[in-house]
């Protein structure tokens, strides 16, 4: 392996303080400022009857494994395939190791796609009394690897909105895994609620053993900035080798609040945090490799008649609609979404129709159509093959949409992982050796002669750097001395310093004896010698000897 074709050193000067966070990072920025002001993160303790039973039997009575067994076997093997300073804060060479593996990753990484399904639907409080299979089968026989479905208005009634539960929830829990395809025997990762949002996320049980690190969270942005019945729920985890995200909001109402809806977007980003034990830091909604945002997202059309939206529906005129679309505008001003891309529309607005039917709102609001529930991704090797809506679901009054994307996962060979990351610390190990610091002194001992009462005498030496690097020098104490690096009588300036490659500064000492000092010069309780320790940052101590010649 060729290990030259990079080399941080070149850029150590200007970047080794930099954010390594900032590089394109296959295990992502690990370190974040902790905020104590943003929602805690809050791990669901909902029922889960009902769900896993139904979600992986079928007549041939297979046996089931349990969303707890699952969640004790994801935990036996987290961060078994990270990079061990990863959760850590991270020193130099730590930096310098992860600039080279990450330019060397392609020697140990094979990116592998996976399909995954993401889905959102209003279902405005409606029980789950139809057939969602329609939704969650739309694409046939070509079964995604993994569900991310959010639901939005699961519960309007004052229960839901005061206290945890909702019967409404285990409804609609089982009525996702009674639609979900046999074939796929699908197992739940997670579900996570928030008053009338929910977010589930279910796998292939064949794949259950590359999901590790699952977290949840949930940020409400409502009534006051505090209230549940808007923002948003969260669900993180470990595939392979590549962290995923899926968050399910739902944002401000009303066609002239786009403003609200930015605003909302902002906080669900500032208040989400993901939290371990063993983390340095929450991991932020941005710190992961894919990130997908699915809900009902409010933006409308605005700037344009209701008469001219639907005659341009009727006329199957889409694009002329996209320009009054308040979602496409803000993201296209850099105002919210910063990075993410939403499949191509081709379906026509989901909300908002009379309830059981595909007719427009005829109720006395009369709303405008709009394109409310939306589905938009950031990260690399993401691509949607599909995105619709599902128009034979009639009971609410939008209508759920769906979205398949073919994903690629980022999958790390241990065996050349291992062998590039020995090569690496090899490297370090060398170019560690090459710029240790080094500094030279033009002498190690200060002399002085005729010290008087009352009469500063001085003297200079010189410190060079001769090393390859920039270095930091500073008189430290003794060991047996901890109250100062010098005697009270002696100072030093400067006491500490930087030097740049080949640079020279002068250290000047100083000796002023005065009435605090003078009594016990002269009742031989001390005598004017003293030996100074200089210490190089990351390098060797020099000890300076001074002393009184008579």
């Amino acid at each position: 392996m060729d290990f030259n074709e990079f080399d941080p050193l070149k850029q150590y000067n200007q970047d080794v303080h930099a954010d390594v966070g900032d590089i394109e990072d296959p295990w992502k920025k690990m370190n974040l400022n902790r905020d104590s002001q943003v929602c805690p993160v809050v791990v669901d303790t909902t029922s889960e009857s009902g769900f896993d039973d139904n979600f992986t039997e079928s007549s041939s009575s297979r046996s089931t494994i349990r969303s707890d067994e699952f969640e004790r076997s994801m935990e036996e093997i987290k961060g078994s395939t990270k990079m061990s300073f990863h959760r850590h804060s991270l020193t130099v060479r730590d930096q310098m190791a992860k600039k080279y593996m990450i330019n060397f990753q392609d020697k140990f990484t094979t990116i592998k796609t996976y399909r995954i399904f993401c889905g959102t639907w209003n279902v405005n409080g409606q029980p789950a009394s139809v057939d969602i299979s329609p939704w969650l089968q739309y694409y046939g026989n070509d079964l995604p690897d993994i569900y991310a479905l959010g639901f939005q208005e699961l519960d309007l009634s004052k229960e839901a909105f005061l206290f945890n539960e909702s019967a409404r929830e285990n409804e609609w829990l089982a009525k996702v895994a009674k639609a979900l395809p046999e074939k796929g025997n699908y197992i739940k990762v997670k579900h996570v609620r928030l008053v009338g949002m929910m977010l589930i996320v279910c796998v292939k049980r064949e794949l259950q053993s590359l999901i590790s690190n699952i977290r949840v969270a949930q940020a409400a942005t409502g009534i006051l900035g505090l209230l549940g019945n808007k923002g948003g729920v969260s669900i993180r985890l470990d595939f392979q080798d590549t962290s995923f995200c899926f968050v399910n909001a739902h944002l401000a109402a009303h066609a002239q609040e786009y403003e609200r809806r930015n605003q909302d977007y902002r906080d669900i980003n500032y208040k989400t945090r993901f939290d371990d034990p063993s983390w340095d830091e929450p991991l932020k909604i941005a710190n992961h490799d894919r990130i997908f945002w699915i809900g009902d997202f409010n933006y409308r059309l605005t700037g344009i008649e209701i008469d001219e939206v639907k005659t341009a529906l009727q006329n199957e005129e889409l694009l002329k609609l996209f320009h009054y679309d308040q979602l496409k505008n803000e993201m296209k001003s850099g105002k919210v979404f910063q990075g993410f891309e939403e499949p191509e529309i081709t379906f026509i607005p989901t909300y908002k129709f009379n309830t059981g039917t595909d007719e427009w709102d005829s109720s006395e609001k009369c709303r405008c159509p709009a394109w409310c529930d939306r589905i938009l991704f950031r990260g690399d090797h993401i691509s949607a093959s599909h995105y619709e809506s599902h128009m034979t679901l009639k009971i609410s009054d939008h209508k759920p949409v769906s979205s398949l994307f073919n994903v690629g996962v980022q999958v790390i060979n241990q065996r050349k992982y291992k062998e590039v990351y020995e090569e690496v610390m090899k490297k370090l190990d060398r170019l560690e050796n090459d710029v240790l610091p080094q500094a030279s002194l033009n002498t190690l001992e200060v002399n002085f002669k005729n010290v008087v009462f009352i009469e500063q005498q001085m003297r200079e030496i010189e410190i060079t750097n001769t090393g390859q690097g920039p270095i930091q020098f500073e008189f430290i104490n003794k060991l047996d001395d901890d109250t100062s690096y010098c005697k009270p009588w002696l100072s030093v300036s400067p006491p500490k310093g930087f030097l740049m490659t080949g640079q020279t500064k002068q250290l000047t000492f100083e000796v002023y004896i005065n009435k605090n000092t003078a009594h016990k010069l002269n009742a031989g309780d001390d005598k004017i010698e003293d030996i100074l320790v200089l210490h190089l940052e990351g390098g060797k101590d020099f000890f300076i000897s001074l002393a009184y010649l008579s």
